[in-house]
């Protein structure tokens, strides 16, 4: 017994400096200060993976989420803000198993305060021009009378001072437009539109094209930053979120595969009962089907997540898990005898199982609530449609 005793306490010891030595090696900054409209980095390190999201505040598009390092340009504030991040890291495994750690990180964003220089600068700038009128009278008078007063009315060459980028929407969906525009303000306080003379500024040439003043996005959904250069001076960046849409259903981001896999139930970034992966696989292989068949996916995937949480309560959870199966059956097979139509004619929860016990450790979770329903005898219920939980109405 005290053999045991001895082993249990080096073990825990074990485990409990691992997961210290986890905690230390991941490294984030928590607290951070900017101001309107500056670029922030949110910076990690000492993971094997990372993934980012924001909590509250004003929303920002958050650029490389799913990376060590995440950027977002800050909102315009009138008045001090905080916003909230949180990072999800997988640290070095123990015992062959995922470490999975969260941290939060409170960025506060100041107002833009104009500075005096530059509002001296603006009014000295005034009082320029109005001696330059003044003196221009004074040649013109002096012309009359002395030509050599010409040397007098040279003008100062004016030079690029800033690029000002706008784009018309800074969200789009996957295989739309929108409109750009760069505005260049000179040294003298004068403005032009040079859209058609910038080059542009972008990482990734997979998500968007910029040809005659319009950004054309392309499949991929992603976010980045765009800026424009001109006579070696670079624009403001931008922040552009490409998503997709499908029936009208907005995709959740594609989360990082280690995040997503490092725990049972993975990444569900909008709450809605399906981890992200599988509900972007369910609306893009059925994209081209009745809608049922997402409605029923769905419901499979919301089935399974239950699986996952509380494996030991399987009678009680049977008839919900077997719920995307009877309505399934009904719309393949029994539709039409009850004045419904006929609208699927394949299995629907079965690849939706495939997808959401994809790793070992969720599949020996579902073995075990199996098992637990096994040698026991259930009845095939009569009115299957019951089972469907989404509105059927729409679908008579």
């Amino acid at each position: 017994m005290k053999l045991l005793h001895l082993f249990l306490a080096l073990f825990t010891a074990t485990f409990f400096l691992a997961c210290s030595s986890d905690k230390e090696q991941l490294q984030v900054e928590t607290n951070l200060t900017t101001n309107s409209e500056d670029m922030v980095a949110l910076q990690a390190s000492g993971a094997l993976a990372y993934s980012w999201r924001q909590l509250s505040g004003t929303p920002v598009v958050l650029i490389n989420a799913n990376s060590a390092t995440a950027s977002f340009i800050a909102p315009s504030v009138s008045t001090e803000e905080t916003l909230v991040f949180e990072l999800e890291a997988v640290t070095v495994q123990f015992q062959n198993k995922n470490i999975t750690l969260k941290k939060q990180v409170q960025v506060t964003v100041h107002p833009k305060v104009v500075s005096a220089d530059s509002t001296d600068m603006n009014s000295t700038s005034g009082e320029v021009e109005l001696e330059e009128e003044q003196s221009n009278e004074t040649n013109t008078t002096t012309n009359e009378t002395n030509t050599t007063a010409e040397t007098n009315t040279t003008q100062p060459t004016v030079s690029l001072k800033s690029l000002k980028l706008t784009l018309e929407k800074n969200s789009l969906n996957v295989d739309t437009n929108t409109a750009l525009r760069v505005v260049a303000t000179y040294s003298d306080n004068s403005t032009k539109d040079v859209t058609n003379e910038v080059e542009w500024i972008y990482a990734d040439k997979l998500a968007i094209d910029i040809k005659n003043n319009v950004l054309k996005t392309f499949h991929k959904d992603t976010n980045i930053f765009i800026q424009a250069s001109l006579q070696n001076i670079t624009s403001n960046a931008v922040a552009l979120e490409i998503y997709k849409e499908i029936n009208g259903h907005r995709l959740p981001p594609e989360p990082n595969p280690a995040i997503n896999n490092a725990t049972l139930l993975g990444v569900d970034s909008n709450d809605n009962g399906v981890r992200d992966d599988v509900e972007r696989w369910i609306y893009e292989e059925y994209k081209e089907k009745h809608p049922v068949h997402i409605d029923i996916a769905m419901q499979a995937g919301r089935a399974y997540k239950q699986v996952l949480e509380t494996p030991e309560r399987a009678l009680e959870i049977r008839e919900n898990v077997n719920g995307a199966l009877f309505c399934a059956s009904y719309y393949q097979f029994d539709a039409e005898e009850f004045g419904d139509k006929k609208l699927i004619n394949e299995r629907i929860d079965a690849p939706v199982k495939s997808k959401y016990f994809n790793t070992k450790e969720r599949n020996d979770v579902y073995w075990q609530y199996d098992t637990l329903l096994s040698g026991g005898s259930y009845d095939l219920p009569w009115d299957m449609k019951k089972y469907c939980d989404f509105n059927t109405s729409t679908y008579k």
